[in-house]
């Protein structure tokens, strides 16, 4: 058993170099740009598959082949910054950040358009054979990856210490309009810096591809951890962030040995980063309160735009709603479009209202889908029952997230809300709290939900019925107090109403439509296993969201239509079966965030000064004209 775990021990150091690399480059960008790096673990794929092609496909020799991909990579990181985060330069923090998600999107769905869904291996990057430690064997690669991180912390923060150029890049992060008048360039300091995120990315690709098979999905699992390990760090140390990713690289190893349960080490690396996080940040007050952009009032566009918008976004649901009544297809692809509705008004109050982030919403899908399969199909209660039981599982779901994330910075609360999802995907639906079958659930539809036509039709009323109670908790006092919590929360505070009190109960209430949302899917689905509501479903339901604009009770409707229905439409192929949409919502995440922060709905939202002389034009209109006396008719009819 001690080999075991020393044999555990060797690998989890290996494994964990790459969560390492990772997190390095997410760290460098962040202590440049301040800005949450998603996009480094799309680099890391394409490093990954690149290398693979070289070396299997095309047969070149190892080395080159690593040279290449890296080379290949740094190069997309280059375009990166000149095509879209320069474009994006007057964006805020948050807005680049969300970008960022974006472009994670775009590169993993466009690797998976170019190289599929299968594994792939690679040729290893060094030689077979190795040395013993302690009488453990450790093989070359192994030995290698670590080196490689010990390399990348030396060479990184030599770079940024000791060479002009680094010194540079860091005086345009603290202050970029002193810098520039010294006669620092920004667009320089900006391309090197996303050149040197991505060279890292790249290197952690190659050797996550020497060491194991892989796909898409592996550096997604990857990701997580290397953010958890970047907060470790407290995004600014990069040795601090190495060690913590070979620590977290050496726990998840150990804890496989250790426990037979699925995903205990995700469990105890979430609780650690609850506490965490809760210490170092929970007690900094106003100076942590969420640095979300706030709503833009000015944002708006012409009359004859917004009606031209309305018209395509109207016809496009008519066209919808009539193809569905003729063909059984297009009712099944509108009850998808209604799910991503749902989960995109779950984030409604929480993000477009109070001004939180929460990349927690599949989480909160699964735990209502599997909450539901207990409820319902186990135990056989009946339909309202199963709902409330499954909203409430939400709902309390959402209170804790909310109760840990209530007082965290924006960064902060993004990696809280992503780990929390790896936690229920990789652990808590497979307990035996939700009692499924080797973690998969069949739940049958009631009869009344059997077609797609009539899916849609449920589906449709419910999403109504979930719009028309946020647009009433709109118009209340509480609706006063998600926008001021957003807005203004020391104001609020002043008035005697707690921020942190609304930020849970936004929390709450999003936990329990994303649960309900989750409950809906199952129904339309019937089999789900939990790797489905994991953090690249909570990625697509942000990036929808985001897409159409969540400050709008629209921008779900809008976002959702055109993104899963309008593969559809063009005939590309049946949802979920390409990256086609995936591609799509990535790329127009970025250029919605570098030029419509609000979202694709503000293209339906007039101007203020259109909406002034329309609301002055209907008032003069249907004003009544003020009642005469006697004596002034008599007047007029003497000058008449």
């Amino acid at each position: 058993m001690a080999g075991l775990y020393t044999e555990a021990l060797v690998s989890g150091i290996a494994v964990g170099s790459t969560y390492s690399l990772v997190a390095l480059g997410i760290t460098q960008t962040y202590t440049v740009t301040r800005v949450l790096n998603f996009g480094q673990a799309g680099f890391a794929i394409w490093g990954a598959y690149l290398y693979a092609v070289f070396t299997k496909t095309m047969g070149l020799p190892v080395g080159w082949a690593a040279v290449l991909a890296i080379a290949a990579v740094t190069t997309m990181g280059y375009l990166a910054e000149v095509i879209v985060f320069r474009y994006a330069a007057k964006a805020s923090l948050v807005n680049r950040t969300i970008l960022t998600f974006g472009m994670l999107q775009f590169l993993s769905a466009l690797a998976v358009w170019r190289f599929s869904y299968q594994t792939r291996s690679a040729v290893p990057l060094m030689p077979e054979g190795g040395f013993k430690v302690l009488g453990t064997p450790v093989t070359w690669q192994q030995a290698a990856s670590l080196a490689a991180v010990a390399l990348v912390v030396i060479g990184v923060e030599g770079f940024l210490r000791f060479t002009r150029a680094g010194l540079i890049t860091r005086a345009v992060a603290e202050d970029a309009v002193v810098a520039q008048i010294l006669g620092a360039s920004k667009n320089r300091s900006g391309a090197i810096n996303w050149m040197m995120s991505a060279g890292i990315g790249a290197l952690a690709g190659v050797l996550a591809a020497s060491l194991q098979p892989f796909q898409t999905s592996t550096f997604l699992e990857y990701f997580l951890l290397a953010v958890v390990a970047s907060l470790i760090g407290g995004l600014r140390s990069l040795l601090v962030t190495a060690i913590g990713g070979l620590a977290l690289g050496v726990l998840v190893s150990e804890a496989g040995v250790k426990f037979s349960h699925v995903g205990t080490a995700q469990l105890m690396i979430f609780i650690g980063l609850a506490l965490f996080v809760m210490l170092k940040w929970s007690s900094r007050g106003a100076g942590a309160r969420v640095e979300w952009s706030r709503p833009s009032s000015s944002s708006g566009f012409s009359m004859p735009i917004v009606l031209a918008t309305w018209a395509v976004f109207a016809g496009a649901w008519v066209w919808l709603l009539v193809e569905a009544a003729r063909f059984d297809f297009w009712g099944q692809t509108g009850a998808m479009v209604f799910i991503y509705v749902m989960t995109g008004l779950s984030l409604v109050p929480l993000v477009g209202w109070c001004g939180q982030v929460s990349l927690a919403q599949a989480g909160f899908m699964g735990i209502g889908a599997f909450t539901f399969n207990i409820v319902y199909q186990s135990n056989g209660w009946g339909m309202p029952a199963a709902l409330a039981v499954s909203i409430s599982a939400g709902v309390g779901a959402g209170l804790i997230l909310g109760a840990i994330s209530c007082r965290l910075p924006f960064v902060q609360t993004a990696i809280v809300t992503l780990v929390f999802t790896g936690l229920v995907s990789q652990y808590l639906l497979y307990s035996g709290i939700f009692q499924s079958s080797g973690g998969q659930i069949f739940v049958s539809a009631p009869s009344y939900m059997d077609t797609g036509r009539s899916a849609m039709l449920v589906l449709g009323v419910a999403a109504a019925l979930v719009a028309l109670l946020l647009a009433n908790l709109k118009r209340s006092q509480w609706g006063l107090r998600f926008y001021a919590t957003r807005t203004s929360p020391a104001m609020l505070q002043h008035f005697g109403v707690s921020p942190s009190r609304v930020k849970i109960l936004s929390f709450a209430l999003s936990g329990g439509i994303a649960a309900f949302a989750g409950v809906l899917y199952i129904l339309v689905v019937s089999i789900a296993q939990p790797s489905t509501f994991g953090v690249s479903m909570s990625l697509e339901v942000l990036l929808y969201g985001v897409l159409g604009g969540l400050t709008s009770l629209a921008g779900p409707f809008v976002g959702s239509l055109f993104i899963v229905g309008a593969p559809q439409v063009i005939n590309l192929a049946r949802f979920g079966s390409t990256a086609i949409p995936d591609i799509i919502s990535g790329a127009g995440v970025m250029q919605v965030m570098a030029s419509q922060p609000d979202g694709m709905s503000t293209t339906i939202r007039l101007r203020q000064k259109d909406q002034d002389r329309l609301v002055t034009a209907v008032r003069g209109r249907f004003r009544r004209p003020p009642e005469r006396s006697s004596a002034e008719s008599r007047e007029l009819e003497t000058i008449a």
